[in-house]
């Protein structure tokens, strides 16, 4: 091997690499893709220079030389909401223990179309888009991925039919919080956040409706929400001015269903600061079952939207399908939430 004083400043290819190591290009070759037949002795001589040096193969040869990627692109819808975060660090906690590496994109308006093909470009071997995107951008998405056979699927959007989906099974959420509340007694309900064009917040409100009329409720009657009083910037703020004007107003709701943690958490310290006690007289439902629900006192009740599995599922999805034909047939795959039962809701009090 080559002395300390004659090692290159910089070692650029495999032939440089194979110079320095002391062995023909053909044996280091061989032992960077994992070829078998080759001496241990022979494999800990250029693992030992590799580590050394610094030195890894250039991924661009080997895709030229017909070499499967082991890359696989992941499209995000944004890089601030907490629980896609999550799912995405699950996923490259997966795909890496599997040998493959994220390369993670964050959606951009006008962007779409470069962003797949700068994927495809790069030869990925799969790709995961993570949130909500615009249907019909999302749509052209799938139809390009389908056309060049590379497998996909999506997570948390599930109004793309042509797509292999796995979502939270929002409507359910939403059952399982109903029938908590209407078990404690609750028969009227704000509604904290949960409002917008976004598809989950169109899915958790059908679920709503759902689950009241099955309770002979009607959502108009027994439901008020206040988000258009105030613009929504922080979800904590926006949550402490909501609950400022429910405790202003007579015949408020007895229970509060928040569209994430933040939101329940910020009504929640606000009804108490003005002397509302929470569960004896309001109860409120968080989202997400982030950290912050053990932080406020009483500790906050939530849907967990189950990320670990949601990831799992997505993943295993993925790896399944690499190197496999497309199938026609569409794949939904739902999560079901759990309810974290907490101390912010409890039984009804007459008023």
């Amino acid at each position: 091997m080559t002395s300390p004083s004659q090692r290159p400043r910089a070692i650029r290819s495999t032939a440089e690499f194979a110079r320095y190591v002391g062995l023909s290009r053909s044996a280091v070759s061989r032992v960077l893709n994992d070829q078998p037949g080759l001496r241990a002795s022979t494999i800990a001589r250029v693992r030992q220079a590799m580590a050394e040096t610094g030195f890894t193969p250039n991924a661009h040869a080997a895709l030229l030389r017909g070499k499967p990627s082991s890359l696989i692109g992941v499209c995000l819808e944004n890089l601030t909401t907490h629980s896609l975060v999550r799912k995405l660090s699950e996923l490259q906690e997966f795909f890496a223990a599997r040998g493959y590496t994220a390369l993670v994109e964050v959606d951009r308006p006008g962007g779409s179309r470069q962003l797949v093909q700068q994927f495809l470009a790069l030869r990925v071997q799969a790709i995961v888009f993570i949130g909500q995107f615009d249907p019909a951008v999302l749509t052209e998405r799938i139809a390009l991925l389908r056309r060049h056979g590379t497998p996909h699927v999506v997570v948390d959007h599930s109004s793309c039919r042509d797509a292999p989906t796995v979502t939270l099974d929002r409507g359910a959420a939403m059952e399982q919080v109903v029938s908590h509340l209407h078990g404690l007694g609750h028969r009227r309900f704000g509604l904290l956040g949960i409002s917008g064009d976004f598809q989950t917040v169109t899915d958790r409100l059908e679920g709503l409706r759902a689950a009241l009329a099955r309770r002979g409720l009607e959502f108009a009657q027994c439901t008020r929400s206040l988000d258009a009083h105030h613009v929504r910037q922080s979800h904590f703020e926006f949550g402490r001015l909501l609950a400022a004007d429910f405790a202003r107003q007579s015949g408020r709701p007895s229970a509060f269903i928040a569209v994430n943690d933040e939101t329940a958490a910020g009504a929640q310290l606000e009804f108490q600061r003005l002397g509302v006690r929470v569960p004896e007289e309001v109860s409120i439902v968080g989202f997400d079952n982030r950290d912050i629900c053990q932080m406020v006192r009483p500790q906050l009740t939530s849907v967990d939207q189950q990320v670990e599995r949601t990831a799992r599922v997505a993943a295993e999805f993925i790896l399944a399908s690499i190197g496999r034909p497309l199938t026609r047939a569409s794949l939904l795959h739902t999560i079901e939430p759990q309810l974290i039962v907490r101390g912010s809701s409890g039984p009804l009090i007459r008023r």
